[in-house]
Formats: structure tokens, sequence, C-alpha cells
């Protein structure tokens, strides 16, 4: 967002390290370093580094005839950045294409200058489900110009298929410092991967994601258990390795390594950009005046600076009742010939009552993903909500939330509950719209719009789910739409609101115990809206 400090200090990072004079890599790995200081949580940064290389026993040249092992170069590739997310297992497979990732808001500043990326997502079993994300890039080449053994197996890593890469990839796990048990859980013998973990592959020009699920193993997930549950006294060193297997293939060569020093895996992102609530009907009314919704914690935090916040609040029946929330943000203003005609109807949405809102507020549903029964059911015809569902306004200076109650119309109320049943196969676009009704008012333009995929799995799951922490907001401005809004992320729970939460989990348990369960207040577990 404009006029942020982030944005003041990262200016400054460029400046400060740009390449003159200094490796081009090391450069980049620092302004990236400082850009992606400014929005995480500085306690995360303090648990990983890159450790010493030298102590990896790796296969030297002669280990066929003499099985001597040793490492005596380093690695190929240098550690960039470590991030953590939490999320659904499907949310958690191949993370780099989220917009949230390291990669991806590399390659939106720095474009081409970003060298090529080795990445590798552990998938942390527990709960709640988070993986790990290291980054590595190219640090070196031959200064000759031949490449080494290691640089030759790597590129036949590259090109290869999912079978070569799965019968090469290897860990090497070392754990310095931590309980007796752990310790002997772990090991310190390579491991290729694929032969005990389910191991997917994500390749496009600007990475190589390499995705290992820990929970596809049963032993593996017990003893990834046993390491969770201790993770804050451990110190553990984990290299990567493309096996060497003939002479011409040794000796090997770390591909890259990171130590986890007293990791805390509740130091996580959520990395869905989807927000839900859940609660009663009076409860879920009036969402932006929550201090748990976005709308307050931006305000809270970027005062004057926040843009002008247009929000859509769908109550979804159903058990439990949820509301969705999204967030859009003002990203043009006129220009020198003024106002256009989307713009100008804006205004009188604006400035008018709720009679003329609810006659031209519209939805322009699609359904891109999902089975016939659905996508029958919902259509692609607009809708002016007012016309059908009961549509509520609330205006301050700072925002305009419409809240649309799904539950108040009976035909309504069955497809979403069809919908819900089958949302976790489908994926539905939604356009929202002030429609023009005379020439001067057209052509339309869209106000925003978001698509929101997959979502039953998370919202079933809510009840259950412990918020797990206590993070810096994020307020990331998405691709603009086609009038001036933005569609925006969300941030993150307070410490206090992540107490609070835990005392309610605690009562709720004890109340299973004594007796029926009562109703839930509103508790909003950390979901944000995604636009694709």
């Amino acid at each position: 967002m404009k006029g942020t400090h982030a944005d003041e200090v990262f200016a400054c990072a460029i400046y400060w390290y740009s390449p003159v004079g200094v490796g081009f890599l090391r450069s980049l790995a620092r302004r990236l370093e400082i850009f992606r200081a400014c929005e995480a949580d500085p306690r995360l940064r303090k648990m990983w580094s890159e450790p010493n290389w030298s102590e990896f026993k790796l296969r030297s040249k002669t280990y066929l005839q003499s099985k001597v092992k040793a490492t005596t170069a380093p690695p190929l590739f240098e550690l960039l950045w470590f991030e953590i997310f939490k999320g659904s297992p499907e949310e958690l497979q191949h993370v780099c294409k989220s917009k949230k990732s390291f990669a991806s808001k590399a390659v939106a500043k720095y474009g081409s200058d970003v060298p090529p990326l080795f990445v590798v997502t552990l998938i942390v079993p527990g709960s709640p489900l988070v993986a790990g994300v290291q980054y590595f890039a190219k640090s070196r080449t031959s200064a000759t110009g031949d490449l080494s053994e290691a640089e030759r197996l790597w590129e036949r890593f590259l090109e290869g298929d999912d079978d070569f890469r799965k019968a090469r990839f290897k860990l090497v796990p070392t754990v310095h410092d931590g309980p007796w048990v752990v310790r002997k859980g772990v090991g310190a013998k390579p491991l290729i991967v694929a032969n005990a973990l389910e191991t997917t592959y994500y390749q496009t020009p600007a990475y190589l994601e390499v995705v290992v699920d820990i929970s596809s193993d049963r032993i593996a997930k017990h003893v990834t258990a046993l390491c969770r549950s201790h993770s804050t006294s451990l110190k553990v060193d984990v290299g990567y390795v493309v096996e060497g297997r003939d002479e011409a293939e040794l000796p090997e060569t770390l591909l890259g390594c990171i130590q986890y020093n007293h990791l805390d895996l509740n130091i996580s992102t959520a990395i869905s950009e989807f927000q839900s609530f859940k609660g009663t009907a009076e409860e879920l009314q009036h969402i932006c005046k929550a201090k748990k919704s976005f709308a307050s914690k931006a305000m809270a935090k970027y005062g004057n600076d926040m843009p002008q916040l247009f929000v859509v609040t769908l109550i979804i029946p159903g058990s439990p009742l949820v509301a969705t929330v999204q967030y859009f943000a003002r990203t043009k203003s006129p220009g020198a010939a003024g106002l256009s005609a989307a713009e100008a109807l804006w205004e009188r949405f604006l400035d008018g009552d709720s009679e003329f809102r609810k006659s031209r507020f519209k939805l322009v549903p699609t359904v891109v993903d999902g089975p016939w029964i659905i996508k029958k059911s919902v259509g692609t015809t607009p809708c002016i909500i007012g016309k059908a569902l009961q549509t509520t306004y609330y205006q301050t200076p700072n925002y305009l939330e419409v809240h649309v109650d799904i539950s108040s119309d009976t035909i309504a109320k069955h497809i979403t509950a069809l919908c819900r049943s089958h949302s976790t196969s489908f994926a539905v676009d939604m356009g929202f719209v002030v429609e023009g009704q005379d020439e001067a008012e057209l052509p339309e333009t869209l106000l925003g719009c978001v698509q929101s995929a997959r979502q039953a799995k998370r919202l079933a799951k809510e009840r259950a789910e412990l918020v797990d922490s206590a993070e810096e907001e994020e307020l990331e401005e998405k691709q603009p739409a086609n009038v001036g809004f933005a569609f925006l992320a969300d941030s993150e729970e307070s410490e206090q609101e992540v107490e609070e939460e835990a005392q309610e989990q605690e009562q709720e348990a004890v109340e299973v115990k004594e007796g029926p369960q009562k109703p839930v207040a509103l508790a909003s577990d950390q979901l944000q809206g995604k636009k694709r």
C-alpha cells in the first residue's frame, strides 16, 4: 500500500544494496530479504539460517570403492528465505503459485532478474497442518565454464522425469541439540525421500518446487509428531542432495542446506486469502465493525492511509452458519477528463438511499469448474440481489459494507445448500456491478470480482480448529479490478484474540464432558478471500 513505512524501507534497501560493485546474487538475496523482513514476523527470522556445509558427510569421489564420505565443496544453491504457511492439504500443494509466497513476490518485484529458484516444501502433519518452505538460488558457476560432476547431475535432475527425480532426491538430517528420543527417532542416515513419502514436483521457468508430504507415511507422521512437540528445543540441520550412483556423478555436492534453531511452527501465515466468520445471524451483521475483521485491523494500523473500502458480506446458511467477506479497495482516481460513466454511477450508489442501492446492486456468477448440477443451479444470469435476498448496507467514511443474507430466500437457501455439499469440487467466479439503466450510465463496469474455490473442507473444520498464531497484519494490494477496486488480502489475529479463543475452546471441552454443547459465540478462524 502506498505511503506505508514498508515501502519506504524497501525503496532504500534497493538503493543501498545496488548490484554495483557487489556480487549479483548476494545483492539480490539481501534486497529480497529486506523486502520480506518488512512483512514477516521477526521471531521466525531468528529461527533459521544456513549451517556449516562442511559438516555434512556425502559420497566422495572414491565412494564406490572406499565407502568414504566427505564434503569438499560448498552447496550449489544459497539459502534465500524460509517461511511457514498453514492451510488444507490442497492449499499447501504448489505453494510457489500463491501470491503470498516469497517466489511470487520476488518474481513480481524483480521479474527476470530473479535467478531460477530451487524450492523445497515440507508438509508437516499436526494441528494446524503447516508447510515449511525453503527457497534456494544458484550461488555459483564453474570459473572455467565447465560443469562439475554435481552441476551436470543437477542439469539431468532438472531435465529428468519424475521417476528419475524421485529415485535420486535425497535428504540428509542431523539433530545437533534436542532430547535423546528425538535424535534417536530422526537419526542421521540419508534418505531417498520418495521411497517413503509422497513427493510431487512443480516446474516453471522461474523455479522447481519439490513438495514432500510427511503425513503420507505412518512412521514418518509419528516421528514428525514427536519432533513437532519438541520443535522449540531442537536444533536441526537438513541438507538436500541428488544422489550420485557412478563415478561420473561423484563426488556428491549439496544442493542446499538449512538449520532450524528452536523453530516454532505456530508462527505461520494462512495461505488462503478467503476469510470466513462463524456465529449467530446477529453476530454476523456488520462484520467490518468487529475487531477481528480485516477492515478494523487495517484502519487501526494504517489510519488515513487506508483507501476507501467496498465490502461484500455473504451469509451462507448451513451448520455452522458462516459469513464470507470480500474486501475491495479503491485503486483508481478520476482522470483529467473527469468521472467515467461507471465512476459517476458509483458516486450515485454511494450517496443513494437503500432503495436505490437494492434496485441496482447486481451479482454476476460463473461456475468455472464443477459438477453439471451446480452449473445448472447457479447459472450465469446476473441477479439484482436486493430483489431476491435481504440486503443491508452499512456505511462509514472508511467503507461501504453490503450485507447479503442468502438464508432469507427459500430457493437461494436450497441452491446454496447444494453448492455447499459439493464445494470441494467446484470453483465459482463472482463479479459485483452497479446496474446501468440508461445510456448515461453505460457501459457497465465491474466494481470488483473474486473467485471462491473449494471451501467446504475448511468450513467443516472450523469448529475444531484452534487459532494458532499471533502474526503481524499483512495488507497486500492485489491486481486492480476494472472499475478501480482491487481485491485485498486479510490480516491475522492478535495475541489477545488467540488467548480468548483458546479459553473459549477449553470452556467448550468442559461443556462437552458435562452435557450437551451450547451454541458457540462468534470466533473467526483466519481464512481469506481469493482472486486468481
